[in-house]
């Protein structure tokens, strides 16, 4: 019956998800509100096509976007904002808890 829910909405047909995700600021709600569904849809198609929450989610996605901006040698701080943190610490909290080294670090280990 879950299947039935994913197979029915409007959402089934979506290849863009990365580049709806960037275009709604990695924010539940801006997603929900693009993609014309509520955020309580939404959460079902998710956990649904990727086993994870819309949060759960846009946050990987946004951090793994910001990997690749470190990887070209951006500053950590210009990251942070490029990506939507309000604090580069915040950032680095949440980068470092995704993949176990801090921002500076990666950008050191995979400069171009």
């Amino acid at each position: 019956m879950r299947r039935e829910v994913f197979s029915r909405s409007r959402l089934d047909s979506v290849t863009d998800w990365e580049a709806r995700a960037k275009r709604a600021g990695y924010r539940v709600s801006a997603l929900a509100k693009h993609c014309g569904v509520s955020e309580r849809h939404l959460q079902r198609v998710l956990r649904l096509k990727f086993g994870k929450s819309p949060r759960a989610w846009l946050a990987e996605r946004c951090l793994a976007r910001a990997a690749a901006s470190l990887q070209q040698t951006m500053l950590v701080k210009e990251v942070a904002a490029e990506a939507g943190f309000k604090s580069p610490a915040h950032f680095t909290r949440k980068f470092t808890r995704q993949y176990g080294i801090s921002p500076s670090a990666f950008r050191l280990a995979n400069a171009a």
